[in-house]
This record gives structure tokens, sequence and C-alpha cells, in this order.
């Protein structure tokens, strides 16, 4: 049946490229329905336990939670969280498969010996994209998600962004999460090819071949890990700037009173609070 279902595919794209960006586009918003419900509440244990450092474990930013917010707390930005993901799987997939072609266009028959090159590239160029088009969203529901109510955040980022620089507050965190996807893409990408390299070589694998099985989900489990442990420095700067509790600058938080957060102050604060591993906190989560 595979086998039929994927003639059927192939016949439908034919030599039309658009048709195949079409259906990663429907494969990736599809797979956003299916599993961001299951997905969200992991987001929130994360931007939680990167903002409450004192809590211990997983178990324990579950309880904050529920203290602060009910079991309905594990859902808070989930509409902006499903806006974010649906977007991305608007462009994300066209985009993994139209960049390669296009750089390999680029470079023409010379491709091959530019692989490193066009990777780069494509790292690249998917990170200034996501970055541009995300922050905005990130911004918001890292806000939401730090609040302490369930009610009226929304209002609330409204009324803060509407009496201020909209652009700047639509945007702060841009930097480390440009940054962020940088290391993201580049590193899935060179770990990708490099793990998935070693093992043909090992298992004596031909390049026309696919790699299955525990192979497969071997290289899938040391990707995943290079690429978050990699990013999780520049999420944790990201979450500082955006949370909740940095827009009363005309209140007294802890000691930052009428001053704007920064990078450097979110690295001082971070080393200070918990030291090099507070660069950390969430890794376990996100994996």
């Amino acid at each position: 049946m595979s086998e039929t279902t994927n003639s059927r595919i192939k016949e439908f794209i034919g030599d039309k490229p658009s048709r195949l960006l079409l259906m990663s586009s429907l494969a990736g918003m599809c797979r956003v329905v299916l599993s961001l419900p299951i997905e969200h509440p992991f987001d929130v244990l994360r931007v939680t336990w990167q903002t409450n450092p004192n809590l211990k474990h997983e178990l324990d930013v579950v309880r904050h939670i529920k203290a602060e917010k009910g079991l309905k707390g594990l859902y808070s930005g989930y509409t902006t969280n499903f806006a974010k993901q649906f977007s991305k799987s608007i462009y994300r997939y066209p985009l993994l498969s139209g960049l390669p072609r296009f750089y390999a266009n680029l470079f023409g028959s010379d491709y091959k010996k530019h692989q490193h090159k066009m990777k780069l590239l494509t790292s690249c160029s998917l990170a200034v994209i996501e970055a541009t088009i995300i922050t905005p969203f990130e911004r918001l529901q890292v806000f939401v998600m730090t609040s302490k109510s369930t009610q009226k955040n929304y209002g609330a980022f409204y009324k803060m962004i509407s009496q201020s620089n909209i652009r700047k507050e639509l945007f702060k965190g841009y930097t480390p999460y440009l940054t962020r996807q940088l290391v993201i893409w580049t590193s899935f990408l060179q770990a990708d090819a490099y793990i998935k390299g070693k093992v043909r070589l090992y298992y004596n694998i031909p390049q026309d071949q696919m790699i299955k099985g525990a192979k497969l989900l071997f290289c899938s489990a040391f990707v995943s890990f290079v690429t978050i442990v990699s990013a999780m420095p520049f999420d944790n700067i990201k979450t500082f700037l955006q949370k909740y509790n940095i827009e009363k600058n005309s209140i007294a938080v802890g000691d930052m009173v009428k001053k704007e957060a920064n990078i450097p102050m979110a690295i001082r604060k971070i080393y200070q609070r918990s030291g090099p591993l507070g660069f950390f906190i969430g890794w376990r989560v996100k994996l």
C-alpha cells in the first residue's frame, strides 16, 4: 500500500516543484493541528522553568504552574503558539525543499563541491526569515506564559505596546532569537550530514539508499541533542528579555527599576542567579 501511495504522490508532483511545496505546507499544517495540544504544555514548562530557576525539576515546575494558574495554566499562550506554529508550517517545509534547489542552481554543475557552503547559506536564510516572522509571536507567547494570571493578558500586552515603540516591543528578543535560529539550523544541518555520513560509512549504506529503523532513530536522537544543547543559552536569554514582569518599567522588579532589559543584563542576571548551568535550564523539557 505504501508503494502505491508513494507512486501516486510522485505522479501528482511530476515535474512541478510547486506541487511539492504545496504538499509540504499541507503536511506541516496537519502536523501542527495533531501534535500541538501535546507539545504546548512542554513549552510552558520550559519557559516557566527558565523564569523560575529556583525550581528543581519538571514536577516542581508543574506544581508551580498549578499553584499560580491551575492546570489550565499548562495551556497559557496556546492561541499564540498555534498561530506561530501554523505560520511556520506555511513556509518552513517549502523553504527546506526550495532553498537547497535554489543554491544548487546558483552554484551550477559545481554544487557538489560546495555542499557545506550550500548548507550554511540555507541555514542563514532560514534563520533570518524565521526570526523576522516569528519573533512577534514569540514575544506575545512568552509574555502570556510568564504572566501570573490567566485573564486579560492579551489586553495587557496590547496596552503595553500601544504606550511604547510598537516595533521595538514586538521585536524585543530578536537578536538572541536570530542567533538561536542560526545555531539551530547550522547545527541541525551539519550534525545531520555528519552523523548520517558516519552511519553510512560504518554500515556500508549506499548514498542512494535510505537509512532506516534503529539507525535512523539513533541519527535523529544525536541531531536533536546537539541542536537543542547548542541553542539553549540563546533561548534562555530570549526568554529573559521577553518575560512578563520586564514590562513594568515604572515599578521596581527586583533591582531593575525603570531600566530596560538588554542582552548584557540578561547574560549577567542569568549567570548571577544560576551560574553557567543557568543558560541550559529547560533543555530536558525541550528535548
